[in-house]
């Protein structure tokens, strides 16, 4: 993950010990003591992040840090002390800095929070037309990103999980990308690619598989996985919108879980993420508005957003379009929210609303959602007929060919 980074020490060894480990990561690394001289780096150019040390010849590097933050507003900090004090960690918490490192700390793990805090800016370049929300600073992202970076370094199995609209499709995307496969080039198997056809592309060079787990059932993919752990080639990177598979399986495909968060529990990314598509938008229809009010924003803050990210983009497309040149209010907001094809459905409302939100948001077809609906009420009706499936037929309202052809078309065969 390359990344140009400024490295603030005042201790020469360590200092040469820092930057020889993030070189070896990967990251353009400069180096020095002295704190005027990162600001006249900044003024010069944009930098990507500071890491930096907290007392520097005996002054507290966190009294400059609004300083350094009106020079580039969106740099990422992270800072390091050995004195690891409440009122250090207060202070770097007030400041807003990305992470604060006690002294002494394992260099594994500050590449790793480096990582963390680029992955913004890592996601941005692996699609600049279309980032799909994966950017922020909240708690709950950092903790993705975190998960990214980990998948990114390693060659184990992932599973991403979250509700539908959250971004799980560009995760993977991504993932894929900085382990070296093309996106494009990577097979995608549904539950009606046979085993013979993945088996031979898995002998013939290396099968890297995305997975929508929430077309398989749990049979289905224990098969697919007992022909695929014979090769060491295989990397399977699965999607899921909730972890409802059997725990067998969530172990087997469970190397590396990232979960990503819903959008209404990361409001306070919702400013950046509003930013980044309307410059999208407007790049791609060549128009140029004044941008969303601080009103129209905090509005925005306050919506359940029930599809996420895939509502939230389409909210933003219709203001930009339709106000041309002039600021979006917080009564527009209010009018395309009222009026948007996903109701604010709070969580815990009408099962069945959720489930149409969720499809709509994910622009699922009506027959996968129907699909879905009949794979859910046939195996509850096998399990409360103890897989008697004359008696799960007639409890269904069908005769028993009717359930048997249903069987065969859902993948689930259960005999």
């Amino acid at each position: 993950m390359a990344g140009r980074v400024i490295l603030l020490e005042d201790d020469e060894g360590l200092r040469n010990v820092l930057v020889r480990a993030l070189r070896k990561a990967g990251f353009d690394v400069r180096a020095t003591a002295s704190p005027q001289t990162v600001e006249t780096w900044l003024r010069r150019g944009k930098e990507d992040l500071l890491l930096a040390d907290v007392l520097l010849d005996g002054e507290n590097f966190i009294t400059r840090l609004p300083q350094i933050m009106r020079l580039q507003k969106d740099l990422p900090v992270i800072l390091m002390s050995a004195q690891s004090t409440a009122r250090t960690a207060i202070g770097a918490e007030r400041e807003r800095v990305f992470d604060y490192l006690p002294k002494p700390f394992d260099l594994n793990h500050m590449i790793e929070r480096v990582e963390a805090a680029l992955a913004p800016l890592k996601l941005k370049q692996a699609d600049s037309s279309d980032s799909f929300g994966l950017i922020g600073r909240s708690g709950a992202m950092q903790e993705s990103f975190r998960g990214l970076g980990r998948a990114v370094r390693s060659r184990s199995h992932v599973l991403l999980l979250g509700e539908s609209g959250v971004g799980k499709q560009l995760a993977a995307e991504i993932i894929l990308s900085e382990r070296g496969h093309a996106p494009d080039k990577v097979q995608r198997l549904t539950r009606t690619h046979g085993a013979e056809r993945v088996f031979d592309q898995v002998e013939t060079g290396g099968c890297f598989i995305a997975l929508r787990l929430d077309t398989w059932s749990d049979d289905s993919l224990a098969a697919l996985l007992d022909g695929l752990d014979c090769s060491a080639r295989s990397e399977i990177i699965a999607t899921a919108r909730r972890a409802d598979f059997s725990p067998a399986l969530a172990m087997r495909l469970g190397e590396c879980r990232i979960d990503l968060p819903p959008l209404r529990e990361r409001a306070e990314d919702i400013p950046e993420i509003v930013d980044s598509f309307a410059r999208q938008y407007s790049s791609d229809q060549g128009v140029r508005g004044a941008g969303f009010s601080d009103a129209a924003l905090k509005r925005l803050e306050q919506h359940a957003w029930p599809g996420n990210i895939s509502e939230l983009k389409n909210v933003v497309a219709r203001a930009v379009l339709e106000s041309g040149r002039d600021q979006i209010g917080r009564e527009q907001v209010e009018f395309l929210l009222d009026s948007s094809p996903i109701e604010a459905i709070t969580p815990g409302g009408d099962v069945f609303d959720q489930a149409a939100a969720s499809a709509l948001a994910a622009g699922d077809s009506r027959q996968s959602s129907l699909d879905a609906l009949d794979r859910a009420l046939i195996r509850a009706a096998l399990v409360s007929c103890a897989g008697n499936k004359s008696r799960a037929a007639d409890k269904l309202g069908m005769n028993r060919n009717t359930l048997a052809r249903r069987l065969s078309d859902l993948g689930l065969d259960l005999d």
